[in-house]
C-alpha cells in the first residue's frame, strides 16, 4: 500500500471492504464457471488456510499462484476506486489544509491579496514535468492493464445509484471482465525489448495521459496567462542508454515517430470533428481575410462548400496534418498540402479559425474542442513527450579520448588531470573544427555514441528542439564530465558552446552526492557555463537515482 499523502483524502475502510468483497466474489464465480468445482474448491480451501502448498501438484500450484495474483490485482483496484470515491466526496466537504489543486492555490493567493500580475508571473515561472523513466520493472502485459482499466471504470460507476436493470447489466459486464482477466496470461514469456517499452508507453500516453492533460488545461484555462505551459511531459524511453545496449539512435527515432503518430492522429480526429461542427455560411456571417486565405488553399472544389470558409480552412489544416504525419510518423495518408514545418505553424492556423469565430460571434462560438486543441498543440507539439538522453560519464570519457587520439598527438586524454581536461574541452568548444574523421576506425562503443548524437540532431531538426529534453550525465563527478557531452553535441551539430540540449549532472553515489555542491559551484563559475543550459537560464541537476539507493539506501 502506498504511503498516506498529507492533505489528500484516504479511502474509507468500509468502501474498500465492499469493493474487495465484490471483486473476490466475482473472481470465485468466474473460476467456478470456467474451470469447474474442483479447481474452485482448491483455490477457496487454500485461501482459507485448509490446504498446504506442499500438498498441491504442479498444475494446482500454478492455478493457485494465478488466482492469488488475480486476487491481489483486484484488491488494488478495489482500494483505488474507493480512494477516488473518497476524493470526490471530500471535494464537497469543508477543508482548510494545503490546496489540492492549482485552482485552489490561485484562489488562496487572491484571498491573501496578491495582485493578478504577481500571480501570473508566478504561474509563468512554474514548470512541472513528470518524466516516464525507461526500462521499467512492470511485468504486466498491456492486455492485463486493459482488463484492469475496464474493471476500474465499471467499479467507479457503482458509486452512482442505478436502476435495477442497469445495475444488473453493470454486474454482468464486471463478471465478464473478471472472467477475461482469469483467462489472460499475466506474464510475458520473454524479456521485453526497447521497442516493446516504447509501444507500451505509447499506449498509456494515448489512452490516459493525453486525456488527463487536456482535462487539466481545460480546468486551468481561465487561470493561466497566454502561452503559459506549466505542465510539460517528459520521457527517457528511447534515449536512456546508460548501461543498456539496446538503446541507440534507432530507438530514439522510433520513440519520436511513435509519439508523433499518436498526437497527429489526435489532432486530425479533432480537426475532423471541428469540420463537422463548423458548417458556418459566409452568407450568414462575415469572415476575416486570414480565414479566407486559409480557405482558398483548400483543394475542395465541392459546390456545397463554396460558402463554408471554416470547413474549407479546416480541410486545408487537415491536409497539412496528413502531410506532416507522412513526414514525421511514417504515414501513408493521401496528403494534398505542404507539411507543417513546426508545431507553432499548426497552432497559428487553429488560432486563425478561433479568431474568426470570435470576430463573427464572440467567445461563445469558439467552444471547448477548439480551445482544448489549441492548448494541446502548444503543450505537445508534434512529439508529446520530450525525450531526455542519458549516458554514463565514463562512456563520454572513453569516447572523447578515442576521438582526440585519432586526430591529435597531445597527451592521452584519460591521463590528464581535471584542469588539463577542462582546458582541452573548452578549446574544442571554442572553434568549429570537426573532431571526428570519416577516415578513422572507431570502436563499436564510439560509433554508437556518435550515431545517437547524430540521431538527436536529426530529431531536433524534424520535430523541433522541444522534442529533446535534457542531456543527463550519470555519475557526474567533475566539471569535465559536463563538458564532454557538449563536445559530442558540437560534433553532431547540436550546438556546443550554445547547445540545443541542456546538460544535467546526475549525482548518484554517496561521494558524488557529498561533492555535488562543489561541482555545481565550479561549473557555474566556469567562463561561459551560464550560456550553456540549452536555451534556458536554468541549470538543472538530478539528486539521487537507483544507484543512490543501492549505495546508501532510501534516505541518502
Amino acid at each position: 500500500m502506498p504511503p498516506l499523502e498529507v492533505g489528500r483524502p484516504q479511502p474509507t475502510r468500509r468502501h474498500v471492504r465492499e469493493n474487495v468483497r465484490l471483486l473476490d466474489d466475482l473472481l470465485s464465480r468466474a473460476i467456478l464457471h470456467l474451470d469447474g468445482q474442483e479447481v474452485a474448491d482448491v483455490v477457496t480451501e487454500m485461501r482459507a488456510g485448509k490446504l498446504a502448498l506442499a500438498d498441491l501438484g504442479e498444475d494446482d500450484a500454478l492455478i493457485l499462484a494465478r488466482a492469488l495474483a488475480c486476487h491481489a490485482l483486484l484488491g488494488n483496484i478495489g482500494e483505488e476506486v474507493a480512494g477516488r470515491r473518497r476524493h470526490a466526496e471530500a471535494e464537497l466537504e469543508p477543508y482548510d489544509g494545503p490546496p489540492r489543486t492549482l485552482r485552489r492555490a490561485v484562489e488562496n493567493l487572491r484571498q491573501e491579496g496578491l495582485a493578478p500580475a504577481e500571480i501570473a508571473a508566478a504561474l509563468t515561472a512554474v514548470t512541472i514535468s513528470p518524466v516516464l523513466t525507461a526500462h521499467p520493472t512492470e511485468i504486466r502485459r498491456r492486455a492485463v492493464l486493459a482488463r484492469e482499466a475496464a474493471i476500474t471504470r465499471l467499479m467507479a460507476l457503482r458509486r452512482h445509484r442505478l436502476p435495477g436493470d442497469l445495475d444488473r447489466r453493470l454486474e454482468e459486464d464486471l463478471f465478464r471482465e473478471v472472467a477475461l482477466l482469469w483467462r489472460t496470461r499475466l506474464h510475458r514469456p520473454e524479456r521485453i525489448t526497447v521497442a516493446d517499452e516504447i509501444r507500451n508507453t505509447a499506449a498509456m500516453v494515448r489512452d490516459s495521459i493525453l486525456g488527463a492533460t487536456e482535462e487539466l488545461y481545460a480546468d486551468w484555462e481561465d487561470l493561466l496567462p497566454a502561452e503559459s505551459r506549466p505542465l510539460q511531459l517528459g520521457s527517457w524511453l528511447g534515449g536512456d542508454r546508460d548501461g543498456h545496449p539496446g538503446v541507440d539512435g534507432t530507438t530514439l527515432m522510433l520513440a519520436l515517430q511513435t509519439q508523433a503518430r499518436i498526437i497527429l492522429n489526435r489532432y486530425s480526429d479533432e480537426v475532423r470533428k471541428l469540420w463537422s461542427e463548423l458548417a458556418v455560411s459566409s452568407k450568414l456571417a462575415a469572415t476575416g481575410s486570414a480565414l479566407n486565405t486559409l480557405a482558398e488553399a483548400s483543394p475542395d472544389l465541392s459546390p456545397h462548400r463554396r460558402d463554408e470558409p471554416f470547413r474549407l480552412a479546416l480541410e486545408t489544416i487537415w491536409d497539412r496534418l496528413s502531410a506532416t504525419a507522412n513526414r514525421l510518423a511514417g504515414g501513408t495518408w493521401p496528403a494534398k498540402g505542404e507539411p507543417y514545418p513546426e508545431p507553432r505553424a499548426f497552432t497559428a492556423d487553429l488560432e486563425i479559425v478561433r479568431d474568426a469565430l470570435i470576430e463573427g460571434g464572440g467567445q461563445a462560438l469558439v467552444g471547448g474542442r477548439l480551445r482544448s486543441l489549441i492548448q494541446l498543440s502548444r503543450v505537445c507539439g508534434f512529439h508529446i513527450l520530450s525525450i531526455d538522453l542519458r549516458q554514463n560519464a565514463e562512456v563520454h570519457e572513453r569516447t572523447i579520448s578515442e576521438l582526440l587520439g585519432a586526430v591529435t598527438a597531445e597527451a592521452d586524454y584519460l591521463s590528464l588531470d581535471e584542469a588539463g581536461r577542462v582546458r582541452l574541452l573548452l578549446a574544442e568548444l571554442s572553434h568549429a573544427r570537426p573532431l571526428r574523421s570519416p577516415f578513422a576506425a572507431y570502436s563499436d562503443e564510439t560509433r554508437r555514441e556518435l550515431a545517437i548524437m547524430d540521431a538527436a540532431a536529426k530529431a531536433a531538426r524534424l520535430y523541433g528542439p522541444g522534442a529533446l529534453g535534457s542531456y543527463i550525465v550519470s555519475k557526474a563527478a567533475s566539471v569535465s564530465d559536463l563538458l564532454e557531452p557538449l563536445v559530442l553535441m558540437k560534433e553532431a551539430g547540436l550546438g556546443g558552446a550554445s547547445p540545443t540540449l541542456g546538460v544535467s549532472p546526475l549525482f548518484e553515489t554517496i561521494p558524488d552526492l557529498e561533492n555535488a555542491s562543489g561541482i555545481i559551484a565550479d561549473w557555474l563559475d566556469l567562463h561561459g557555463a551560464r550560456a550553456m543550459p540549452g536555451g534556458r537560464a536554468v541549470q538543472e541537476f538530478v539528486l539521487g537515482y537507483s544507484d543512490s539507493n543501492k549505495d546508501g539506501g532510501y534516505l541518502a
